[in-house]
């Protein structure tokens, strides 16, 4: 029979290992680290039965701009969707127990509606924003190109889907980047079988010293982090976004607003309060 004080030690050991367990976004805990994994969440996007992405040959119908329409690269093409009228406007929040590189856990979802224009949907995550333009500075510590989300920027919403108050939807993490990668120039991977093409605009100087770190993270390796992780896509006529789709949300706008997501390629538990009526434009 167990001692009841001895009980009750454990059961304060137990509550103390709880308290305040926060993972990290987008870094992969190192082997044998013993940092637990986020959380099951509410609504866990593994239950998430949006419509499949559809990926197309570019066309004037493509919603994500990857480059000129006539190099052939393809783009998202996203069904339409109407906002609930009572959910217009901005919805602020945070993840649980999770946090961006730059220890914010903030999530703002826009849900803009614009007369005689498509509702459109848009989500931010972190408080901080950039200070320099495309390619904008990667964490290489990341990892595999699946986490590689630039805090203060709207991402978005692909593959829209309401139901009632329950909203789904995708981004994708080379959404950004459409401008830079329109500019750079395509080579074939020398690495790649079968053949494949890769971007090559890129300083052979800040190719070699990239090349040499593993992970890459010298000052002007961003270019090479963003050709070599997947976020640029080429083919022999030029280079554009990539349309891969990187992370999912789940959203029921019932009180309280709780949902999901998988960025960072975990589980996490997502939460939300209307901080604006109308969302800005």
């Amino acid at each position: 029979m167990i001692n009841p004080r001895s009980f009750n030690l454990i059961l304060l050991l137990l509550a103390a290992a709880g308290c305040d367990t926060r993972s990290l976004i987008g870094r992969e805990p190192p082997p044998d680290s013993g940092v637990p994994e986020n959380p099951a969440p509410v609504g866990k996007p593994d239950d998430i039965d949006a419509a499949a992405p559809v990926v197309e040959d570019a066309s004037p119908s493509g919603s994500v701009d990857t480059g000129p329409l006539d190099l052939g690269l393809p783009v998202i093409v996203d069904p339409p969707f109407t906002i609930p009228d009572n959910l217009v406007g901005t919805w602020k929040g945070y993840l649980q127990a999770a946090i961006f590189r730059s220890g914010s856990d903030t999530v703002v979802v826009n849900l803009f509606r614009t007369q005689g224009e498509p509702d459109r949907i848009t989500v931010t995550l972190g408080d901080s924003a950039p200070t320099s333009t495309p390619p904008y500075p990667l964490d290489a510590q990341r990892g595999g190109g699946t986490a590689f989300y630039v805090e203060g920027i709207p991402y978005q919403a692909h593959q829209v889907l309401w139901r009632g108050s329950r909203l789904t939807f995708q981004i994708a993490n080379g959404d950004i980047y459409r401008s830079w990668c329109a500019t750079q120039v395509p080579h074939v991977d020398p690495n790649s079988s079968p053949e494949r093409y890769a971007c090559g605009g890129i300083d052979d100087t800040i190719r070699a010293l990239c090349y040499k770190q593993d992970p890459p993270v010298a000052e002007g390796c961003e270019p090479f982090l963003v050709c070599n992780y997947g976020l640029c896509v080429c083919n022999a006529s030029g280079c554009g976004a990539s349309t891969a789709l990187t992370a999912a949300f789940d959203i029921t706008f019932d009180l309280p607003v709780v949902g999901a997501t998988t960025v960072g390629g975990n589980n996490v538990t997502l939460r939300l309060t209307r901080a604006a009526q109308a969302a800005a434009q």
